[in-house]
């Protein structure tokens, strides 16, 4: 238990260096730091008196949920886009994106089932969790 105490020191003294002498910071938070707590009023005094607020890479940022929490809203995660929204993926990117429409959570498992979907590619979180329960 000591050596993982000084582990966490020498951490906190390595992090609290690079605020002090870098010329902005940014911090990103998740899950129950994003929730209002002393732990992140501490983390806001801290971007605060360095001044990490309003200027080029400094400020804070939650990063919020995931693809089927939310999303859809931060980042356009959808299985059925609209043609609209594919044009412009395509106008802004440079690529064509596939137009056929995927398969939302219950229907990935049903094509995997029956061998329609060969590949299952998860980008973090846990797929199974996730998925409602039917």
């Amino acid at each position: 238990m000591y050596g993982h105490c000084i582990w966490h020191r020498r951490l906190l003294r390595y992090q609290s260096a690079i605020c002090v002498y870098a010329r902005a910071v940014a911090s990103f938070i998740a899950l129950a730091l994003t929730a209002p707590s002393r732990l992140l009023q501490q983390l806001v005094n801290l971007l605060l008196l360095r001044g990490n607020f309003g200027k080029p890479g400094g400020g804070i940022s939650p990063i919020r949920g995931h693809s089927n929490v939310q999303g859809d809203r931060t980042v356009g995660i959808d299985e059925k886009p609209s043609q609209e929204y594919l044009d412009r993926v395509r106008d802004v990117f440079g690529f064509e994106p596939p137009r056929e429409y995927g398969h939302h959570s219950v229907e990935s498992i049903a094509a995997m089932r029956n061998g329609i979907a060969q590949v299952f590619i998860a980008m973090g979180g846990n797929f199974v969790r996730a998925v409602p329960r039917h």
